[in-house]
C-alpha cells in the first residue's frame, strides 16, 4: 500500500434549510482554523477538505483506537 493511508472524514451535519450553504461554509471555516492551528504530536493532522454530494468533510489520519472518548475508556489516565 505504498502511498495509500487509511483516513477519517469528519462530515459537518447540516439541515436542509435556506442559506444552509453559507452557514455550512462559515462553520467549516471556523473548524478548519481551530484544527489547523495546533501543531502538536498529540493532535491529529488536518490533511484537507473534501466536497461530498450533500456536505463537506475534513480529512485526517485514521486513528486505530477510535474517538477520544473510546480511547480514554480503554486506556484510562
Amino acid at each position: 500500500m505504498e502511498g495509500l493511508w487509511p483516513v477519517a472524514i469528519k462530515v459537518l451535519r447540516q439541515v436542509m434549510v435556506q442559506n444552509v450553504r453559507e452557514k455550512l461554509i462559515k462553520r467549516l471555516q471556523s473548524e478548519v482554523i481551530a484544527w489547523h492551528r495546533p501543531c502538536h504530536h498529540n493532535v491529529s493532522q488536518l490533511f484537507g477538505i473534501v466536497h461530498l454530494s450533500q456536505s463537506i468533510g475534513m480529512v485526517s489520519p485514521w486513528c486505530e483506537h477510535g474517538t477520544l472518548c473510546d480511547y480514554l475508556e480503554h486506556f484510562p489516565a
